[in-house]
């Protein structure tokens, strides 16, 4: 058992260090990517893209995308047929498109009207609505009114000059090329992963030692100014705190008013009636916030987090039947609520498999490695909820149920019932064009993201029949739970982390993408108190296993 579970810390620990690489190295190949739109339709199968197009030659192949939440592979595969100053000919073969190609023009604006550069012989009639774009995104919508042979009359309400130049297309999505040819960030990346993977190896055989072991114990040992550090922590935490706090309940109720009482309006509208008075909610919470934090030299976030917490620690020592019989039949409302959903994610999973087939390409490949792997997840899952209803027949009870408020909220926000509000509240962690989309950091994206699947599959299957939502089943405490407390949620968040950085557009959308990690780690915090409470044999398994997230680190 030592030499598999130092196999299951390794794998944990080589993982995250190629995330760190993957995220690190992210920013630089995007900023080597181009993003060629296309411009000008020529027939159904070829059109003309725009841009930075040095570098490029005849019979040069890159992929298409038409790029948002819920499609981020390529749509298909360009040829280069033709190529000049800023502008090139491209064919993309039906034999290489997942999706038809499309019909794109540019809006030219001509004694007081605007026109589209595509017209009739394109497929376009009177009645048409086509969507505009700018820079990748979509900002309105034109109506052709007369369609030509070549071009088309539009209407629209915004002003002229203000679309004069700009894309038009028949899909509500931009379609776009991306580039990435640079040899020398192809160089620098291999260099960086190859490098982390031998320092990593070196360390390990010279130490004989987990390199996050000593790397934890030399950050711990720095002379840091820990009051200083407290400070600057507590001050800049209030900010998303109060953030968080005004808006989530905001959220919620609107949320939870709008399924009991059926005359009540959507709560989105409800939401966006009430957010013009939330500065005004965010400044009273802010003067309590750091009105306590400067009278008590407290953090009012651990203040909160004392109240809404069990108190003592391993307070069940013993279940009866009776109160075995009580925890099982409040348990079926566990498992109605949730394992009802994970049944839809099961039947998700297949259909999308079963939609992609055999794959064909290396991005197939991986997205239905994905859904294959996700549907064994939800099967383990299940497998855990179908333990805990039977295991009553010889003997086995559940031994507590935190069926608190805090303990419904904190995984009801990871699953669909309230993860909407969440997601309503924080932006897109899609942006508008691929980041990643060729070279070695590719391939490393696309296998983190495998692996970290197939990690998180195992860790479910790790706990076998002991897992469950909100449960006491046990404490397991070998292989990957040896390693870290929590690695399921680690490593799903991490998985989703790796599967969703080919859209972090921007700084928004990398800001957006941290709200997986928060909510794993408020799960987590929830967990560790209930377990606490809850079960005695927890609390030696949290000094032998002391890191919750990150092996010697957190």
């Amino acid at each position: 058992m030592k030499v598999s579970n130092r196999i299951c810390g390794i794998l944990v620990e080589v993982t995250l260090l190629l995330l760190i690489v993957l995220a690190a190295l992210a920013p630089l190949h995007s900023a080597v990517t181009r993003h060629l739109p296309l411009v000008q339709s020529v027939n159904e199968h070829s059109a003309i893209v725009a841009g930075d197009v040095s570098g490029l030659s005849v019979g040069d192949q890159f992929p298409l995308y038409r790029f948002h939440f819920g499609w981020k592979t390529p749509i298909g595969t360009a040829t280069i047929e033709r190529v000049e100053s800023e502008t090139a000919l491209i064919v993309a073969s039906p034999a290489d498109m997942r999706f038809p190609l499309g019909t794109h023009g540019t809006i030219r604006v001509a004694s007081s009207s605007a026109y589209a550069s595509i017209g009739s012989t394109h497929g376009l009639k009177n009645g048409d609505v086509l969507t505009i774009f700018q820079n990748g995104r979509a900002i309105g919508e034109v109506e052709i009114t007369d369609a030509e042979a070549n071009r088309s009359k539009l209407r629209t309400q915004t002003n002229l000059n203000e679309i004069n130049g700009l894309i038009v297309s028949n899909f509500s999505i931009q379609t776009q090329g991306a580039v990435f040819n640079s040899t020398l960030v192809a160089a620098i990346e291999i260099a960086a992963i190859v490098a982390a993977l031998l320092v990593y190896a070196a360390v390990y055989a010279i130490q004989r030692r987990s390199p996050f072991l000593l790397f934890g114990e030399w950050v711990r040992s720095l002379p840091l100014p820990h009051r200083f550090l407290w400070w600057t922590i507590n001050i800049l935490v209030g900010i998303p705190f109060v953030w968080f706090m005004s808006n989530m309940p905001l959220n919620l109720v609107a949320y939870v008013a709008d399924i009991v009482i059926p005359s009540a309006p959507h709560w989105l509208s409800i939401v966006r009636a009430v957010e013009p008075y939330l500065p005004i909610l965010w400044t009273v919470l802010g003067f309590f916030y750091y009105g306590y934090l400067l009278r008590r030299r407290t953090s009012p976030i651990l203040a909160f987090w004392r109240t809404i917490s069990y108190k003592g620690v391993g307070v069940i020592k013993k279940v009866t039947w009776r109160r075995g019989i009580l925890m099982w039949t409040l348990h079926l409302l566990v498992v109605y609520v949730f394992a009802r959903t994970l049944i839809g994610f099961l039947m998700g999973d297949i259909a999308a498999a079963r939609l992609i087939g055999i794959p064909e390409t290396t991005e197939e490949f991986f997205e239905f490695s994905k859904y294959a792997l996700w549907t064994l997840t939800v099967a383990g899952v299940l497998l855990g909820y179908g333990h805990s209803i039977v295991s009553i027949l010889w003997g086995r009870f559940i031994r507590s149920i935190d069926f608190t408020v805090t303990g419904w909220l904190t995984n009801l926000f990871c699953y669909p019932f309230l993860a909407v509000i969440i997601w309503h509240m924080v932006p897109s962690f899609t942006g508008s064009s691929p980041i990643i989309t060729d070279g070695p950091l590719n391939m490393l994206m696309l296998s983190l993201g495998l692996i970290f699947n197939v990690l998180y599959t195992l860790s479910i299957w790790n706990l076998g029949t002991m897992f469950d939502l909100m449960v006491d089943k046990g404490v397991r405490t070998s292989l990957f739970y040896n390693v870290i407390r929590h690695p399921n949620y680690m490593l799903e968040a991490c998985m989703f982390f790796t599967i969703e950085m080919i859209g972090l557009t921007s700084g928004i959308e990398w800001a957006a993408i941290l709200m997986f990690f928060f909510l794993y780690w408020i799960r987590s915090e929830r967990e560790d108190n209930f377990m606490n409470y809850s079960n005695p044999d927890y609390e030696p398994y949290t000094r032998k296993t002391p890191h919750k997230f990150i092996p010697g680190v957190y």
